[in-house]
């Protein structure tokens, strides 16, 4: 059902989006007919009702209503006003009472359960198939809404969103059980996922401010983000406040406003953190296919992954530490008069360079990172780490992926370690890293040979 939302008000910060309905059963000629009508509801917060919205059937809208003889589908036929409509069997046999009735029919399968899709898809300002349920002991049904709903509205010029993709701390998708006294209730069960994302049928310009409506479960979401795509395949995200959590009301919607200023979309692999540098940040490690995703080790100067990570292996080393064969800076400690004071990754030798793009950032570029961000430890997608949030309020997550040495992963859920590209002064068998737990944050040290993940950087330019 495309359930077209028409407004009087606009820029709401919290207010009712969805209506109920009411069916009565008839007999008519071969079929069993249901007239449905539609019920208004005031604001969340009780304050400012919004008049003149409207939740309208559309031809062809379909429910399944199950009975003592099984499930049967019933379209729509809007009548005057549109939010009434006679529904028609098409197909499938009711018989009676009890009655449990579905919107949309591809809600459940078994009339029990119910499963919250990972793609919904938008019209222009519309919201479509928003899921209800009704059940009685006689002829009358009251349709109720499953879920709530954000009203996301965005402003920014130049910009067409194709998709809009939410992340939060819990799941958002998948089945979930129902239960029903006087209102429903839906609780999750299995098969999902913490993201769901609206797909819109054709771009949608948003130069001039445009609705986008993303239904998701009742509860208390203490971690939300948004990952916009714009046509042209550039990409937004946007994270809650820390600490501040977004309330989700069954049958009601909560606005977010993004405009001008909160909106700077960039190439999908990078971010633009708002760094006095300039210095963009990609979006993953190397290797990931996701933000959350710990993606390759690498040994510190190394290109490739490997099973085993220790000085036996290690590209740069006859074996051990102080046998070391390049980037040796100093020959006090037993290099045999060995050095080429190179003190930087060259890009040959850069995991970053060679898989990703761009390079592996150098300490001062790390420290840049800490001085100007806000580092949250959270769960992503079910994944720990770190968010790092610049002043222009947008992200990148750092997974907490632990190290390698040996054949071995240490630390993965609970700590991150991540290389840069500057040898350590005076101890050449040593380069900097950033590390953290839920706990700490820190630049150090620590043996070349060791696999850790690595996050590239570029120039804006």
């Amino acid at each position: 059902m495309k359930r077209i939302v028409s407004s009087l008000l606009s820029l709401l910060a919290l207010s009712s989006l969805f209506t109920f309905t009411s069916c009565q059963k008839e007999t008519v000629g071969n079929g069993t007919q249901f007239r449905a009508t539609m019920e208004g509801c005031t604001s969340k917060d009780g304050k400012t009702a919004l008049n003149g919205t409207a939740l309208n059937w559309v031809a062809g809208d379909e429910i399944a209503v199950y009975g003592t003889a099984g499930r049967g589908i019933y379209t729509a036929t809007p009548q005057t006003p549109a939010t009434v409509a006679l529904f028609d069997n098409v197909s499938g046999e009711t018989g009676n009472a009890p009655f449990r009735a579905y919107y949309p029919t591809t809600l459940t399968t078994d009339g029990v359960h119910v499963t919250l899709p990972a793609v919904q898809t938008t019209a222009d300002g519309s919201l479509t198939e928003f899921p209800m349920y009704a059940q009685s002991d006689d002829n009358t049904l009251a349709f109720r809404n499953l879920c709530g709903a954000l009203k996301l509205h965005l402003t920014k010029a130049g910009v067409s969103v194709s998709s809009i993709e939410v992340s939060t701390n819990t799941p958002i998708n998948g089945q979930y059980t129902l239960r029903y006294t006087g209102v429903p209730v839906i609780d999750y069960e299995s098969n999902g996922t913490n993201s769901t994302v609206l797909e819109c049928e054709n771009p949608q310009p948003i130069a001039n401010g445009k609705d986008f409506y993303i239904y998701l479960p009742h509860g208390n979401y203490t971690e939300m983000a948004f990952t916009i795509t714009a046509s042209d395949g550039s990409v937004c995200t946007k994270h809650s406040k820390a600490n501040v959590a977004i309330y989700i009301t069954r049958s009601q919607y909560t606005t977010i406003n993004l405009g001008e200023n909160d909106l700077v979309f960039a190439d999908p692999d990078w971010v633009d953190l708002g760094l006095p540098s300039g210095l963009l940040w990609a979006t993953r490690n190397v290797g990931a296919t996701s933000p959350e995703d710990y993606g390759d080790y690498f040994a510190w100067g190394e290109t490739q992954p490997k099973e085993v990570y220790d000085w036996s292996t290690y590209i740069y080393s006859n074996g051990a530490d102080d046998q070391l064969t390049k980037y040796c800076s100093n020959s006090d400690y037993g290099y045999n008069g060995f050095t080429d004071n190179l003190t930087i990754l060259q890009p040959g030798d850069d995991a970053a360079t060679a898989n990703y793009g761009g390079r592996t950032p150098t300490k001062v570029e790390w420290q840049e990172l800490l001085d100007n961000t806000t580092a949250t430890w959270t769960t992503q997608n079910g994944v720990n780490g770190r968010l790092f949030t610049g002043t222009n309020g947008n992200s990148i997550f750092l997974p907490a992926a632990g190290c390698r040495w040996d054949s071995n992963i240490h630390g993965g859920g609970y700590y991150g370690y991540y290389w840069s590209s500057s040898l350590y002064p005076g101890l050449p068998f040593y380069a900097w890293e950033i590390g953290f737990g839920s706990g700490s944050l820190y630049l150090d040290a620590i043996n070349r040979m060791c696999g850790q993940p690595v996050r590239a950087v570029r120039s804006a330019e």
